[in-house]
Parts: structure tokens; sequence; C-alpha cells
């Protein structure tokens, strides 16, 4: 009898009129998912969560080991693509070191719940907490006395309507200590109750990551149910007081892991392990297949680019003297640095699958700026990069056909590597390094961004020329960086600001 009544409140709650809704329909089937190459890294991305008013992705990703909230906003949408902004880590509480705080989702403006451990004598558990918005950032999570538990209890969605919160959990599971999928209630007081196991969607596997799509719809992940393998994508519909036989995604699964399902704008988005990406769990998109757009989708299916490499790496080369930032910032000093820069890889090779490779064409756009134009006439092309390009921000390959254009965004990673610059004098080889000189108390103190390079460079070469203003000077740097047993020549110069040091490299002979 309780089981019923807890079934007729959830019905009144899931069925009012106020609720906002996903305008996006299950049953059309989705697109081939697209992999959201700049978000993912190389290892475990997953749970992505959309704040609707803000445009923003909000996702965890494994850093060293440990999972870390970072968020990403919606740049812009066409018809077949949505395009995120390079990622950023969230500036919150929520990434404290070693916590592994994972997956997001929003009560109200001001709180949301989350996964985070929960401390028992017989171990850690991951349980619901709760995290308020405060001074504008994401406090820590708290405990939720209904869910605080030494079971696990995580992966909340919380109905439109925020009265009904569904979850995943291990509570009075079987031996085999499978998840279920358990849904409470909100009460008038604030606290939740009327737990109970979701029985129709609960299976002899584990059943996680669920996410209500709208008013009375349900997705969720399971391995249970004798789908294509690992974890499958499933959705459900809440009618007369049950919730429906659960359903396959067959568009989005496959038999490596689907899990972690979210809804932004038109496109279902999830976490899968699947081969292809850059490694783990990455996040892909899929966009959902509208009625009216049916016939021209027969010849959109037919066209699908696949490219050797979806990462430009750009890297700034320094080849500088090892000067102190110290002389840089000094208005009366002019130090100019010489720069080189190193593109990789400066081709990237793509690959179009379709029926007829004909009227197809594609521009790389660096920016604002089109890189290169061409008509597709056979189904590998080559895009090249030119020097001139080396520090744009963004890079994107677009793919008209007679239906369509598709967007492919490259992902652009900057790297800046120093390198102390070689001089050549006299048939000698050296290093110059300039340092700023005070006084004897804060020399290494100004100069503290090259004193580690700097005694590194003395102690594995033999021979190093001083120029200082005094030979006061030239005993204290002596002292200073204790290097009395190494070969030093002092040389007088009438600048009382700078030290410069000339270490000869020593020359190896086979």
């Amino acid at each position: 009898m309780k089981n019923i009544l807890i079934k007729t409140f959830i019905l009144i709650l899931l069925t009012n009129k106020y609720l906002f809704s996903n305008d996006i329909n299950l049953e059309n089937g989705f697109h081939i998912p697209i992999n959201i190459w700049n978000i993912n890294s190389k290892d475990d991305d997953f749970a992505p969560y959309f704040l609707a008013e803000s445009s923003m992705l909000i996702f965890n990703s494994v850093v060293n080991k440990y999972s870390k909230y970072f968020y990403s906003t919606l740049s812009y949408q066409t018809d077949s693509i949505i395009y995120f902004q390079k990622p950023i880590i969230l500036n919150s509480n929520l990434n404290k070191n070693r916590k592994n705080n994972a997956y997001f989702c929003l009560i109200d403006n001001k709180s949301a719940f989350v996964n985070s451990n929960s401390m028992f004598k017989n171990g850690n558990f991951i349980n619901i907490k709760k995290t308020n918005f405060e001074r504008n950032a994401w406090t820590e999570p708290s405990i939720v006395p209904e869910f605080h538990s030494a079971n696990f209890i995580g992966h909340p969605a919380i109905s439109p309507n925020k009265n009904i919160l569904i979850f995943s959990s291990n509570m009075h599971s079987n031996t085999n200590n499978t998840t279920d999928l358990w849904s409470a209630t909100l009460q008038s007081d604030g606290s939740w109750d009327m737990l109970v196991s979701i029985d129709e969607l609960n299976s002899n596997g584990n059943e996680i990551t669920p996410y209500f799509v709208n008013d009375t719809t349900l997705i969720f992940a399971s391995d249970g149910f004798e789908g294509k393998g690992g974890y499958d994508l499933y959705y459900a519909n809440y009618v007369n007081g049950n919730w429906s036989k659960p359903i396959p995604l067959e568009d989005i699964n496959t038999e490596y892991n689907e899990t972690d399902p979210s809804i932004v704008l038109n496109y279902l988005i999830f976490a899968s392990d699947r081969t292809g990406g850059k490694g783990g769990y990455d996040l892909y998109y899929a966009e959902n297949k509208e009625t009216y757009k049916e016939e021209a989708e027969v010849y959109k299916n037919n066209l699908s680019i696949s490219a050797t490499n979806y990462q430009l790496n750009i890297t700034k080369i320094i080849e500088y003297n090892l000067i102190s930032e110290a002389i840089k910032n000094d208005t009366n000093i002019n130090i100019s640095n010489d720069t080189s820069y190193i593109l990789s890889p400066s081709v990237i090779e793509f690959k179009v699958h379709a029926d007829f490779i004909n009227n197809i064409n594609y521009k790389l756009f660096c920016d604002n700026y089109i890189l290169e134009e061409n008509n597709i006439n056979d189904s590998v092309f080559n895009v090249r990069f030119t020097p001139k390009f080396f520090l744009v921000d963004s890079c994107t390959l677009q793919i008209i056909n007679n239906v369509d254009t598709f967007f492919i965004p490259l992902e652009i990673i900057k790297n800046e590597k120093k390198e102390p610059k070689l001089h050549n004098e006299n048939n000698n080889t050296f290093y110059k390094i300039l340092a700023k000189y005070s006084n004897s108390n804060d020399f290494e103190e100004i100069n503290k961004d090259i004193i580690y390079n700097l005694k590194e460079l003395l102690y594995s070469n033999k021979k190093v020329d001083i120029f200082a203003n005094s030979n006061k000077i030239y005993s204290y740097i002596i002292d200073a960086l204790n290097i009395k047993n190494i070969n030093t020549n002092f040389i007088k110069t009438n600048n009382s600001n700078i030290i410069e040091f000339r270490i000869y490299k020593n020359i190896i002979k086979d």
C-alpha cells in the first residue's frame, strides 16, 4: 500500500504544468555521435551537466588521478554542430585536492547536489552531498542526512519541478552488490523521504547516471538489459503511475560503455570509452533526428569525415640568455629576446566517407582568416598550415555539401619552451646570462627566477667569465653561488647594476 501511495504522489509531482521541458523527441533517434575534441583530455572526461541560463557545461575530468570540475561555455550552434570553448578548471572548494568530488545536479540558483566521499568506520563511500553558491564560488559539499550511509548513494537527478530526486545506490542490494535506481520525494520541511527502489527500471545488473529529459522521461545507463555491450543508454516514460519498460538508444549504444547522459538544446551529450577518442572516457554529442529533416538526412548520413589528428601543437621557443626578470622590468635597460615557433603537425590528413564524392567543398578557417579552400575530388585530402598562422587561437574545418554545412573544430595547444642561447666568439661557445645587482643582501632574491638554471649551467661547465663593477661584487658572487672550485675570470665593467656571466660550454670529443 505504501508503494502505491508513493507512486501516486510522484505522479502528481511529475505532471505539474509549470515544469520546464527539453524540446527533444527520443523516439526519433540520433545522428552519428561526434567527439567534443576541444574539451576532452587523454584521461577520463565525464558527468556533463548543462546550465542553460549561462550556456555553461560543467563536467569532470581526471587530473593527476583525481576528479576535478571544469566548465566550458557554449560558443555557437549551427544546424548540425555545437561548439564549446576551451575548458577552464572551476575555481571552487569542489576541487579540493584528493576529494574526487564528481557529478553535479542543480537544485536552484544557489545550491546543487554532487557526489562526494563520506568516511565511515568500515571505509569511504560515495554519498550525495549538497554544495551552495556563495561569494561567486561553490562551497565544499556538506552532508545530507537522508543520503549519509555506508553505501554507494550517488548520481543525483532532480525532476524539473525539483520535487523528485532519482539516484543510483546499492542499498538493499543482492550479494552481487549491484546498483539500482531509487527515488526520493521532497517534503515540506525541505527533507527527502519516501526512498523507494524503482523496480520497473532495475535489472540484475547495474543502473547508474539517471537524467530527467522532461516532465516524465528519464534517461539512464545500465549493463543489465542485454544491450550491445558494457553500459548502454536507455530511456523510459512515466505513464499512469508507472515507468515504462526501458528502451535502448540504438543510435548511441556500442559494444563499449555509454553513460552520463545530459541534454543540451537539441543534442544528447554522454560519456563513452569507445575507440577513436583521446583516451579513457570522452564526451560526445549527438543531434536529435527531427521528423521534418528526414529527407535531407538521407544524404547527410552518407557523409562523414575522419582525421589522423584533431590537435595543433604550437610551440613558442624563446632562445633567451637567462635574463633576470628584474633586468627586463628595468625601463633603463633594453633587452630583447629571440623567438621561433614550431607547429606540429604541419599537415593533417582528412578522409571523406560518402557514397559520392562530388560537390563537396572545404574551407579551413584560422581565427577569421580562410587559410585554405578547395573542392574535394578524392576520399582523402590534406590540409596544410603555414608559419604566419602559428599564433591563432582557433582553427575550424568547414565541410559543405549539397544539403548541409559541417564544422570540425581543431584543438589548438600552445606551449612555451625556454632555452639558453649559445653564443660564439673567437671559436669559443658560451651561454650569456644577465643578472641584476642591487646590494649584497638581495642578489639571490631579485634574481631567483634564473638562479636555479644559472647554478645548473655553472656546475655542468668548467669555465666562467664574470663581468662586474668591482672586485668586491665579484667576490660576493663567488661566495653566493658557491663556485670557488670552478675556473672563474673577473672582468671589470662600468655598469654597477648588471652582472654578466659567460659560461663556456664543455666540448666533449669522441
